[in-house]
C-alpha cells in the first residue's frame, strides 16, 4: 500500500508543479499588448495597428451571357450586377511620420493562401518624451489612400499610445 500512495503523491506533485509552471508562463505572456515588457525610462512608445480589406488587384469584369448561363438564376443576377472579380487583393503601405520625419514605412500583404484576406498589421516605435505631431497614412500599393490621420500628442516617459486605424474613425488608447 505504501508504494502506491507514494506514486500517487508523486503524480499529484508533478501535476501541481506543471500547472503552476503553466500559470506562471500564462501570466507572463498575458501582459497587455499595449505595454512593452521592458519599457525603458526616458522613452515613450507609439503603437499603430490596423486591419483592412483592400481592393482586388484587377478591376472586376462583366461576365458574358454564356458564363451567366452556367450559374443558378439568383447567382447569375448578382454576378451581372457586381461582375466577376479576382480573389487576390492589393497590399497596403503603412507610413508613420513623427514631426514630419519618417519613423515607420512598411508594406503589408493580405492574409490567406491566395492573398485574398484582410491586410492586418501592427508596428511599435520608441518616441522621445514631449509633444509630437504624429501622421499615420495607410494606403494601397497603387497610391489609393485608405486612411490618413494627423494629431499632436504629448508623450511622457513610460507612456504607451496606441492608434487603432479602425473604421470609420481612428481611435487613440493610452497605457500610462
Amino acid at each position: 500500500m505504501a508504494p502506491r500512495a507514494n506514486s500517487r503523491w508523486r503524480e499529484r506533485t508533478t501535476s501541481a508543479f506543471l500547472v503552476a509552471a503553466f500559470l506562471i508562463l500564462l501570466q507572463r505572456g498575458a501582459a497587455s499588448p499595449y505595454r512593452p515588457p521592458s519599457a525603458r525610462e526616458g522613452v515613450a512608445w507609439l503603437n499603430v495597428s490596423f486591419s483592412w480589406l483592400t481592393r482586388p488587384v484587377a478591376p472586376c469584369r462583366q461576365p458574358t451571357p454564356e458564363e451567366l448561363a452556367r450559374y443558378r438564376p439568383d447567382i447569375a443576377r448578382s454576378l451581372a450586377i457586381t461582375g466577376i472579380c479576382p480573389r487576390q487583393r492589393l497590399p497596403a503601405l503603412l507610413e508613420v511620420l513623427i514631426d514630419g520625419q519618417p519613423a515607420i514605412v512598411r508594406e503589408f500583404v493580405p492574409r490567406g493562401l491566395r492573398r485574398d484576406g484582410r491586410v492586418t498589421g501592427a508596428e511599435r516605435r520608441a518616441v522621445a518624451p514631449g509633444r509630437h505631431a504624429v501622421t499615420v497614412r495607410l494606403r494601397e500599393a497603387r497610391a489609393f489612400a485608405i486612411s490618413e490621420h494627423t494629431e499632436a500628442r504629448l508623450f511622457r516617459s513610460g507612456d504607451v499610445w496606441t492608434l487603432d486605424l479602425a473604421y470609420p474613425e481612428p481611435r487613440w488608447r493610452s497605457w500610462p
